[in-house]
This record gives C-alpha cells, structure tokens and sequence, in this order.
C-alpha cells in the first residue's frame, strides 16, 4: 500500500504550476500520503472510479470539470469550505469575485501600486508585484490590504467571507423539514 502512495506522489510531483488546479493536487496527494491512504481508498471517499483518482492525480483528468459533489466530498475529507476547494481547483478565481471586469487590469495595477507606495503597508508587499504577470496574488494582496485598512480599492468587489455568512444565514432562516 505505501509502495502504492510512493509512485502516486512521484508522479503527482511532477504536476506543477502550469497545470489547472495543481493546488488542490497537490493538497489531495499530500493528505492521502501523511494518512497512507491509496488510491483505490480515495476513490472510496470521493466515490470516483479509482481510474478517475489516478487521472486526477496525475493531471490527466483536468480537477476543474469535477461534479460539485465531488468537491464536496473533498472539501469533507480536507476539512475545508467547498469554496475553498472550489478556488484551489482553479474552478473559481479571485477574479470572479468582481462584477466589473472590463477595467480590471487597470484597477489591479493602480491598486498595486498604491498598496506598495503606502508607507504603513507598503513595505510588507514584495517590489515584484509591480512586473509579477500573477493577477491572482495581486488581487490576494489587494484583498489582504483591503480587509486590513477598511477601504475599497477595486470596483464591484464581493467579499466572500461575508458572502459566505449571508448563505448560511439564509440557510438557516429557510430551513426545510
């Protein structure tokens, strides 16, 4: 079985930034070797063919076209929110957290630039992320500064945390059965 895992994360090392949802890969790999789990025990838990897992694994299945309910079942497993898991798996992106998307490259760099020229916050951001090509970690960056000083720096933003509280509130107040 732990033979097994060895060549699972072997190949698994091999999927790398360049490959859609290698987070979430990366994150199921290393869960599934510190718990000695094979693969055939994830498609278990996931109720995926272990062909599937593999695939998965291995980037030969791309993670983002998953049921939902897969998600949810790894989400169960990680111990994380679906939204969470959704977001590792490249499914959603920072960037969809936005309604106005025409001038967003724009408003990232102003705001990039603003956050690295702030003499209280400035100093924290890497210089890189002025000629970083990542729009994801410059909108973490401008998400962190933005929960961190109370202002709004890019336009239509949905905070997702809040998003999250007004779900389960909802839930909550229309609860059936």
């Amino acid at each position: 079985m732990k033979e097994n895992n060895q060549s699972n994360e072997d190949q698994t090392m091999k999927v790398g930034p360049d490959v859609p949802g290698y987070k979430l890969i990366w994150m199921i790999n290393q869960t599934a070797t510190s718990q000695q789990l094979t693969q055939q025990e994830l498609s278990e838990i996931f109720g995926l063919a272990a062909s599937t897992v593999s695939y998965i694994l291995t980037a030969r299945k791309d993670i983002r076209k998953l049921d939902k309910s897969v998600f949810n079942k790894i989400a169960k497993w990680l111990d994380l929110p679906v939204l969470s898991v959704l977001m590792l798996a490249e499914q959603i992106t920072p960037e969809d957290f936005y309604s106005d998307k025409t001038s967003m490259d724009e408003a990232i760099n102003r705001a990039t630039k603003l956050i690295l020229s702030d003499p209280d916050w400035g100093a924290y951001a890497p210089r890189e992320l002025l000629t970083s090509d990542s729009k994801d970690l410059k909108i973490f960056l401008i998400w962190c500064y933005e929960r961190a000083t109370s202002t709004k720096l890019l336009p239509g933003a949905i905070d997702y945390l809040d998003l999250i509280k007004e779900l389960e509130s909802f839930r909550k107040e229309n609860k059936t059965g």
